[in-house]
């Protein structure tokens, strides 16, 4: 039989197709779909792992990002900080909860941005704080899903950004 430890492993190795695709995407929707896929999977590796505040937090970050294809409406966003704030307060354990939750507010703010250049810069603050938790949790295949993340977001952020100033100073 097949333990909690290694399906969690799985289920982020999946997750991981999700995120590398996300941001060689410049389209808002496909980017946020890709996101929403990838946050039920991780959710479920950390409910896997008892990691209850990573679980709840990351769960509602896969809804918030259903919800924010269809509106980037600052009341929604509000709603969705308090509820992770709520969840984190509910299930806290430890100092990696905080980590989670931060990672997660920021990932909030992200998701609501309907500029797709603010969406990658709060994603890379957020995706640094879910590595260290990461570490801290010791989950070997969500540390490397989230180092690839952050790389496949730098590369898209220079792709997209810095090579378009350099043609435009050109």
């Amino acid at each position: 039989m097949i333990s909690a430890f290694i399906l969690s492993q799985i289920l982020i190795a999946i997750a991981f197709v999700f995120d590398l695709s996300s941001f060689q995407f410049r389209n808002r929707k496909r980017i946020l779909i890709c996101f929403a896929i990838a946050a039920s999977l991780i959710s479920a590796h950390f409910f896997l792992l008892g990691e209850n505040t990573a679980g709840s937090v990351v769960a509602l970050s896969a809804v918030r990002f259903i919800v924010s294809i269809f509106t980037t409406d600052k009341r929604v966003l509000w709603l969705f900080i308090i509820l992770i704030l709520a969840a984190g307060l509910f299930t806290f354990d430890g100092i990696e909860d905080v980590l989670s939750v931060s990672a997660m507010l920021l990932s909030t703010f992200s998701a609501f941005s309907v500029d797709d250049k603010k969406l990658r810069l709060f994603m890379m603050c957020g995706t640094i704080l879910m590595i260290t938790h990461n570490i801290l949790i010791f989950t070997p295949a969500a540390i490397i899903l989230e180092v690839f993340f952050l790389g496949s977001n730098l590369v898209a952020f220079y792709r997209f950004y810095s090579k378009e100033q350099i043609e435009n100073e050109s």
